[in-house]
């Protein structure tokens, strides 16, 4: 299949599956997990669309996952990509925070809300806190979350500093912080760019950072910034074949 074929079934076959869900999802709505049920159906249409780009999500280290807690997966972040690739890759329900101009995307953005995923609003300070204590809230109840820690992609694939607030979540909500590296999702997609290529994307999975109870908060806060920065850039360069 050459270049321009590719692109026009791969976005034909996306724009089909991501209407497609809305509607359907839709219904979830009379399950008893509505949440939990929306986000199996959209990892299905999510699946379907990664096999029409002849894309394939490999995970490394999923063992380290714990199931009886709530965990924050914190990611390296430097495409397009990575929230779809995360959805194939973490083996059990998360949501995820995004930037508030997402709801404006047709289908999607209302979807992530019936998903119960979280928009943020970065320009008004009070509204971000609000909704930052609604995602506590939700950790607290044993739900997983995805941050990216850098806060938006990565031109160069070079990890970005991270921001503070994903870490204070997980020091006033007690959740487990799970880092991962995903490896190739740049070279999918890239940054402001709507083009892909078909290939494969590698996550890998650190063992759970627990925070330290015994440190005053802003401590553990920064002494958590500190490891997960580490152990994701440790799995960054790591040598592969």
């Amino acid at each position: 299949m050459n270049s321009f074929l590719y692109h026009i079934w791969y976005w034909s076959v996306t724009a089909i599956c991501v209407s497609s869900h809305f509607f359907i999802a839709l219904l979830c709505i009379f399950t008893p997990n509505f949440f939990k049920n929306h986000r199996k159906l959209s990892k299905l249409f999510i699946i379907i669309i990664a096999k029409s780009m002849k894309l394939k999500v490999i995970t490394h280290g999923a063992h380290h996952i714990p199931k009886d807690r709530a965990c924050i997966f914190m990611a390296n972040h430097t495409s397009l990509i990575d929230i779809l690739v995360m959805v194939i890759g973490v083996p059990y329900h998360f949501n995820f925070i995004a930037k508030k101009e997402l709801f404006w995307v047709p289908f999607i953005g209302l979807d992530m809300v019936f998903g119960g995923d979280f928009l943020i609003d970065r320009k008004n300070p009070r509204q971000a806190k609000k909704c930052l204590n609604k995602v506590e809230k939700r950790l607290k109840k044993g739900w997983n979350m995805l941050i990216f820690p850098e806060g938006t992609r990565s031109m160069t694939g070079e990890l970005l500093p991270f921001k503070r607030g994903a870490f204070k979540l997980a020091v006033d909500s007690g959740a487990s912080i799970i880092p991962c590296y995903i490896d190739g999702s740049k070279k999918i997609v890239q940054k402001k760019s709507l083009k892909a290529s078909p290939g494969d994307v590698h996550i890998h999975f650190a063992p759970p950072i627990e925070p330290d109870r015994s440190l005053e908060p802003k401590k553990n806060i920064e002494s958590l910034m500190d490891i997960t920065f580490q152990n994701i850039q440790d799995m960054k360069d790591q040598p592969r074949d």
